[in-house]
Order: structure tokens, then sequence, then C-alpha cells
């Protein structure tokens, strides 16, 4: 355990190098090498059990886990680690050259509930067909640093029956025509669970004729030009696979920089291409079912996804000082940006908070410790114990912590 007197600490975070991710984005932001040109697909700003970031300390490094753990109470503030025993959110730098897997949450009691279950098969927390790796839920925001796109929910109705109509699915493919009915949320979950579940020959049959149909009738001005155009790229990432269909059904959402949206338990979702700031809720509980090399759980997936239809739940920052606040639905997070021109004090820390500087230089003064500097790219741990502190310098800042509404 550090001195007392060291209450920040500049991070060292890993990266983790998943196919889809960019090459450039992330070494470019935090300076970090990437001359072999490897996919640089997230870099993880927490103390997640399978990936921690370490903190440089006077005496050397130590893993963000070990510093939390040998006194929590010091580290997060008592009522947190009453709470939750460890901190609460793991926050992330995602770049995506690539679209990532259609999937979805669950709820805590759905989480607890399935780890139990896993727990009684005795199946290891690492082996790849496990979907609850921990008893906790999972709801997340991503806020887009460059334009950003994803699927998220479904989409209403009416949209989805005029966009089956457009591309002529009720006259090619009878199976197709009950949708083209009255729909409604059972129904969609049954059309969505038959698709996934298709034979070969008729996932072709299916494939071949949805995308001649998109490929013909691209940039017509139809509510469905924007599911056709991904229905054709995501053809050309994943010429097999079913899930390419899955805009027909769920919400295209384009992001511009600095505009932000949430996941809630049990809401469909796929990021498509882009790069941004993820803070999640600190889990690894996934379910997966299409768009993905990675273990697929379809009945359970179905259990768990919600088929109503919902916007996409953006989240509107708002000005606080000069703190711009991404207001959180979950408990165990918030995040907030500086557009730092002189000088900022934080005055109560609730717990444990995360400064990531996205541009220029700033310096991090806590009221108890030693002040460190943030260049862009680099971020810093700044312990409960500190108290409060003050960033001064001309920068741009991200700060993850608790939800002050906790």
């Amino acid at each position: 355990m550090s001195k007392v007197e060291e209450t920040v600490f500049l991070m060292e975070n890993p990266v983790q190098k998943y196919n889809w991710g960019t090459k450039d984005y992330i070494p470019q932001l935090t300076g970090l090498d990437n001359s072999v040109s490897e996919p640089f697909a997230e870099l993880w700003m927490g103390a997640h059990g399978s990936s921690s970031s370490f903190l440089q300390t006077s005496s050397g490094k130590i893993s963000l886990m070990d510093y939390i753990s040998a006194n929590p109470e010091q580290v997060l503030g008592k009522a947190i680690a009453d709470k939750f025993q460890e901190l609460p959110f793991l926050f992330k730098i995602l770049s995506a050259a690539q679209p990532l897997s259609i999937q979805v949450h669950p709820s805590r009691a759905q989480a607890k509930a399935g780890f139990n279950f896993e727990e009684t098969q005795r199946l290891p927390l690492d082996v790849s067909i496990r979907n609850y790796k921990d008893s906790n839920h999972k709801p997340e925001m991503l806020l887009a640093l460059t334009p950003f796109t994803a699927l998220t929910g479904i989409r209403p109705f009416y949209e989805i029956g005029e966009i089956i109509c457009f591309l002529r699915l009720d006259q090619k493919i009878e199976e197709f025509g009950s949708l083209t009915a009255e729909l409604s949320t059972e129904n969609l979950r049954d059309f969505f669970n038959w698709l996934l579940h298709l034979k070969r020959r008729q996932k072709e049959k299916v494939r071949n004729n949805i995308v001649r149909a998109a490929t013909l009738r691209r940039g017509c001005e139809h509510p469905a030009a924007q599911a056709i155009e991904w229905i054709c790229r995501l053809d050309s990432f994943f010429p097999d696979d079913i899930g390419i269909f899955a805009p027909i059904m769920m919400n295209t959402l384009q992001l511009r920089p600095g505009e932000a949206f949430f996941m809630e338990a049990g809401i469909m979702h796929a990021y498509l291409e882009g790069s941004g700031l993820e803070i999640m809720a600190n889990s690894d509980n996934v379910l997966r079912c299409a768009l993905t090399p990675k273990h697929i759980d379809i009945p359970e997936l179905l259990k768990i996804a919600h088929f109503k239809p919902a916007e996409p739940h953006r989240i509107k920052p708002y000005l606080q000082g000069m703190e711009e606040v991404y207001p959180s639905p979950a408990l165990e997070f918030q995040l907030s940006r500086f557009r730092l021109s002189s000088s900022f004090r934080i005055d109560k820390l609730l717990s444990a908070e995360i400064l990531l500087n996205v541009d220029g230089e700033t310096e991090v003064i806590p009221e108890f410790g030693k002040p460190v500097i943030l260049k862009k790219g680099q971020s810093a741990f700044i312990s409960q114990n500190a108290q409060s502190y003050r960033i001064a310098g001309s920068a741009i800042l991200f700060r993850a912590g608790i939800n002050p509404e906790e």
C-alpha cells in the first residue's frame, strides 16, 4: 500500500486487441506504440478482475485491484466500499473499425440467477461457453469521440413493416408474410428466433433475396435507406451470418462527437463503427446472438432481450459551472467533460475517480497528497482520501466517477 500522501496516480492501462479494433485511434490518442500494426480495440481504465490497470507510485507499480483491496475504505470511501466492495465502474476508450456482435446485458436479478445456475453446473469462469462471469448487471453509456454508428433497441413496428414491404420480402419469402400483418412484441421475438435458426439453404435464400433487393434499391428516398445501407455493409463483413439483417428490426443511431447514449438491461445493441468513451458497471456479462466468432446463446438472449419498440436512450448533458455532466441512470457511474482553460475545483469526492486527458496538459492538485501532471492521452486515478482536488491548465478532460445520486 502506498503512503497516505500519495492520493493521485498516473495509470498504466491494458489494451484489448480484439480483431474489430482500429489500428491508429488509440495509439494516436495515448502515444502507445503500435509499430507492428495490431488492432487496438479497447483501452481499459479500472480494476476489472480479468485486466486491471496499474498505478505508478513512489515505490513502484501496483495493480489498481491490489491497491483498492489493501484498504477499500480509504480508497473508495466507507459508503461505497460497504456497498460495492470494489470500484463499481469500468471506463474504456473504444475504437471500432468493424461491427461488434449483436448483444444484450442482463438485469441484476437475471445476472444473479444466471451466475448461480452456471456455478451449480461447475462451469469454470474462463470457459468460452459461460454466459455469466459474475452476478452483476452491466448498464453502459457510450460518448462519441468521432462520428459513431450503432444499432440499439427495436424500431417502431410500422417502420419494420415498411422496410419488409420496401424490400419485397413479403413477396419473395413466404415466411415473412406474417410480419406484414399486425406486428407485436411476441411475433417479432418469434420471427427473430426463426431467422437466427434458419438452416444453411434457407439462410442463403433469405440472404440472397435481401441483399439483391437492398442493392437494387439502395439510394432510394425511403426510411429504409439507412437499414439497406447497413445490411449491405454488414454483408461485406459477415457474408454467412444471418445477423446482417438486424437493421430491419433495430434502430440505427448516428452520434456526433460529444453525443452519448445509454443501454439498459435487455436492450439489444451492436456498435458498428467509430471511436468513443464507454463507461459501465464493473461486469463482464454479455449474451450474444450474431456477428461474432465468440460464444452465442440464442435461447438465453431471447429470454433476456426486450422486443418492445424503444427510441435510443440519448443522454443530454447539462452545464454545472465549467463541467459538462452526462447524467447517468445507473448508480455505479457518471461521466462528465471539462473544456479547461484555467482551473476548476472538485469540492468533495464521493469516492475514487478517474480523469482522462484527451487534449492539452493539466495539473491535478489534491487537497491531501502530491500533485500530478496529466498530459494528452494520460489518465489519473484519484483516491477518495484526497478529499478534494483542483485541476489547472488548458486541456479537455473526462471525469469518471460514482453517480452523485447514489
